[in-house]
């Protein structure tokens, strides 16, 4: 059976993604105080990674033990497939987070080394070469507006905040559409 007429809206999935970050700051936090403990020197070290790992260990739990957020569980959405049929597969869900919490950043190293080999290569023209360059520097350049442009799809039709859903295809439905609305 189809859940698509039960999908969620754009107040459901920006809350829960405002409940998760709460909770994600919370352990970001935690990892840094403790990482403080440790040493000032670790702390200024390592720092700067607390809040990727404090994203990753947050959405890997519940995605490992077959768990809502507790955003999602706070708003009454989850996720599903692209058919709105059933829970997505976990490699699915594990690829969403990771385009989640590092795909600008993965999308920048890949046009880095891009440009490193285009720079290495001898059998490019130099024309071919500076062709390629212009390309990999308007794709950085265009990267905050693509992400700008997503945004504004969501407030606009609703469906997915991230882009990381959007390239999985996985949707939030609510689980109370059968309710009446409060009065």
């Amino acid at each position: 059976m189809s859940l698509f007429h039960a999908n969620a809206g754009q107040a459901e999935i920006i809350r829960s993604v405002q409940k998760d970050q709460e909770y994600i700051e919370n352990i970001r936090s935690s990892l840094s105080e403790m990482l403080l403990l440790l040493s000032h020197r670790q702390w200024f070290k390592y720092n700067a990674a607390c809040k990727l790992i404090a994203e990753i260990m947050y959405h890997h739990y519940a995605i490992l033990n077959n768990l809502q957020t507790l955003g999602e569980e706070y708003t009454g959405i989850i996720q599903v497939d692209a058919n709105y049929v059933m829970l997505p597969n976990k490699a699915l869900q594990l690829l969403a987070i990771i385009l989640e919490c590092g795909g600008e950043h993965l999308a920048d190293r890949v046009l880095t080394y891009l440009d490193a080999e285009i720079d290495r290569s001898d059998e490019l023209l130099v024309s071919v070469k500076n062709g390629l360059h212009k390309l990999i520097g308007t794709l950085r350049m265009i990267m905050p507006y693509v992400r700008g442009f997503h945004t504004s799809l969501f407030y606009i039709n609703g469906g997915k905040y991230h882009i990381s859903k959007r390239l999985t295809n996985i949707n939030y439905v609510t689980m109370f559409s059968h309710m009446p609305p409060y009065v």
